[in-house]
């Protein structure tokens, strides 16, 4: 008897499963000719009979079918949610995340109606809301929203998902613009074990180009560790495989070339770096054109090599054309305008004019202060550079204070090996041999060097 009821659960089980089954695949059906007629209707909103077809835009396309979706999609949520993140996902494309946040946020919110519990799909959207606002500088929210959906897609699994491995890589790298490298390379080396065990027909694309971006990720965590020789090894197995795996000319190969060109600069191979980042420039104009801001990230790059390897009246310039596109793109206060403002101060100090750089690094300072939790280790760059600043115009205690402050907070937080602390320890040095010059030749005592 208990062996015939057994026998029988698990044929009922068995049955609605099978019937589960039967009506996702139906709703899937259904869902897919309403997306069709949706976009059908899109196109014609978007490019009336007085229009030619070459005249519509992406973008018009978009909007057109971003004014619709909420409207007459209301009484179906899971295609509604599945719309908007597809919309955001072609905004952000475009390079508009604004727009792209706006509709990943009102995907989650349908999504968090629809489901009550756990589920991919709320899963995805709380990683994409996540990803709008890292690159809004709200760094503390997308940590939650990531961690979430961590959470979420750890409840799904009995075992090793290419979900899991996106939650891992995208937390991670959160973690880096946070500070904490340590959990950051710990989260990027689960992630890519993560992808290594799955077989391809688990992973959306392929394995290879998959695993090519995690390894590029850990290189570039590695580098900020300082731990250059294992960061070099990651980026170039990440460069060779992305050109097999998506071609020289791909987008993603930029990416790669870019992060090797950074560990290379660091070592102090510029002649190599120069030619990664300037192979990185032609790539990103090539394909977003001269007003994509990935192509004023590519150009802010080559602007650091130029500053790094002594050619800083060259790279002044083009730092000024590097903040005016970063402004003009995400406004004055985003984190991203503090790079090139940091890059002019810098080369402005090595030029000798520390008063023209001290205006653009407190700009910085305080767009960091702003966007960044207290004592993030990219606000102790900055006004590690600020106390450059000042001591180079004698306000000695408050050069102090900010040189001080910064070395041991970037020690804390990255450790002795990493560049940031190693260059801000190298501040502190100058400043305090300078100022132990001054205070010999008065008759003063002198200080240690930083440790």
């Amino acid at each position: 008897g208990a062996v015939m009821s057994a026998l029988y659960a698990r044929s009922v089980q068995a049955e609605r499963r099978a019937l589960a089954a039967e009506a996702l695949a139906r709703e899937e059906e259904r869902s897919a000719r309403v997306v069709a007629r949706y976009m059908v209707d899109v196109f014609r909103l978007a490019a009336p009979t007085r229009r030619r077809p070459d005249e519509v835009t992406a973008r018009q396309v978009l909007d057109a079918g971003y004014a619709k979706v909420g409207d007459e999609l209301a009484d179906q949520p899971l295609i509604q949610g599945r719309l908007l993140t597809a919309m955001g996902q072609a905004y952000q494309g475009l390079g508009l995340m604004p727009e792209a946040r706006e509709a990943y946020l009102r995907a989650l919110d349908v999504r968090r109606e629809l489901w009550d519990g756990p589920h991919p799909e709320l899963s995805e959207s709380l990683n994409l809301v996540g990803l709008a606002l890292r690159h809004a500088g709200d760094l503390v929210t997308a940590e939650t929203l990531y961690a979430e959906a961590l959470a979420i897609d750890t409840a799904l699994s009995d075992g090793p998902t290419a979900d899991l491995g996106r939650d891992r890589a995208m937390l991670g790298s959160l973690l880096v613009d946070l500070g904490r490298l340590d959990e950051a390379e710990a989260l990027q080396r689960e992630a890519l074990e993560t992808y290594r065990q799955l077989p391809d027909d688990r992973i959306a694309g392929s394995r290879d180009s998959v695993i090519c971006m995690v390894t590029a990720n850990l290189g570039s965590t590695l580098r900020k560790r300082g731990k250059l020789d294992d960061a070099a090894v990651a980026l170039e197995e990440a460069v060779a495989r992305g050109r097999r795996v998506f071609g020289d000319r791909h987008p993603e190969v930029a990416t790669f070339l870019n992060n090797l060109a950074g560990v290379r600069k660091d070592m102090g191979q510029y002649a190599r770096a120069e030619a990664l980042y300037r192979e990185v420039v032609d790539l990103r104009r090539e394909h977003g054109g001269e007003d994509h801001p990935n192509h004023a990230r590519a150009l802010n790059n080559l602007a650091s090599l130029m500053q790094a390897s002594g050619r800083s009246t060259a790279a002044d310039s083009l730092y000024r054309d590097v903040v005016s596109r970063f402004r003009a793109h995400y406004g004055r206060r985003h984190p991203y305008v503090s790079f090139p403002l940091l890059g002019r101060g810098r080369a402005l100090i090595d030029l000798d004019r520390p008063e023209q750089a001290s205006p653009l690094v407190a700009e910085a300072v305080a767009i960091r202060r702003e966007a960044f939790p207290a004592g993030n280790w990219r606000t102790l760059e900055a006004e590690s550079l600020l106390g450059s600043c000042f001591a180079a115009q004698g306000d000695t205690a408050v050069a102090e204070s900010l040189l001080v402050g910064a070395y041991e907070g970037l020690r804390a937080a990255l450790g002795d090996e990493s560049r940031f602390t190693r260059e801000a320890r190298e501040r502190l040095a100058t400043f305090r041999e300078t100022s132990d010059r001054a205070a010999m030749a008065a008759g003063s005592p002198v200080r240690p060097a930083p440790r």
